[in-house]
């Protein structure tokens, strides 16, 4: 309800700003994760990219946040040393995760975004919080069968080429056998305003945008 104070992760990032600024206007009180580089590559700005009122200092090309958010410091990849700054919130919303394609980044995506998860979830359960929302990927669905759509419950087959939609489905696996109650939402390929860094799928926009791509959207994608 109203005024129920929200951890958040990943709230200096393009989608957990965007969770952020509506908890806000939703009237929650919002405390949020401000990486400090123990993981590098997680999405987000530095504490030092802040000014102390949850807004990005001039410069940093990072989101406009409410003057309300409080600020702390920690690494998803050292959960328990979140637990206390976790103490008073009702709720977690983890949207922080390391999002690249790169085949050198595999041991990285299973440390930030699988072990990372399941460690941000059991620091949750030991500070008290009621339930947990874990942003995953529409990669953890596994494909339509027998002329019917696909629904949560069909699972992702267990080879995925690409490293990061592998760990977002074991990241699922580890949300859902945690000891507190957590709700999955999937996005596919999330668009839009405060994509700074960019992600990979924003960068595919721009690419696209500036003419970088040769290919073009149309019937069996037939190259530009």
């Amino acid at each position: 309800m109203p005024n129920d104070l929200v951890f958040v992760t990943g709230a200096s990032g393009f989608v957990g700003s965007h969770v952020a600024r509506e908890l806000g206007r939703a009237g929650y009180r919002v405390r949020a994760l401000a990486h400090t580089g123990g993981e590098r590559g997680t999405r987000g700005l530095s504490p030092a990219a802040h000014d102390g009122n949850g807004r990005a200092r001039a410069g940093s090309r990072g989101p406009i946040l409410s003057d309300d958010v409080e600020w702390v410091a920690g690494d998803v990849t050292a959960a328990g040393q979140l637990v206390r700054a976790m103490h008073g919130c009702r709720y977690l919303v983890h949207c922080a995760a390391l999002y690249s394609f790169k085949p050198a980044d595999r041991s990285r995506l299973a440390r930030v975004n699988v072990e990372g998860t399941a460690g941000l979830l059991e620091a949750a359960r030991i500070a008290g919080i009621e339930k947990a929302v874990v942003t995953s990927s529409s990669a953890t669905v596994g494909p339509a069968r027998d002329g019917m759509p696909a629904t949560e419950a069909a699972h992702a087959p267990p080879t995925h080429a690409s490293a990061y939609h592998r760990s977002k489905v074991d990241q699922e696996r580890a949300a859902l056998a945690a000891r507190v109650p957590a709700v999955l939402v999937l996005p596919t390929a999330p668009v839009g305003p405060g994509d700074h860094k960019p992600t990979p799928t924003g960068r595919l926009v721009l690419d696209f945008a500036r003419g970088r791509m040769p290919a073009r959207p149309g019937s069996g994608g037939s190259a530009g």
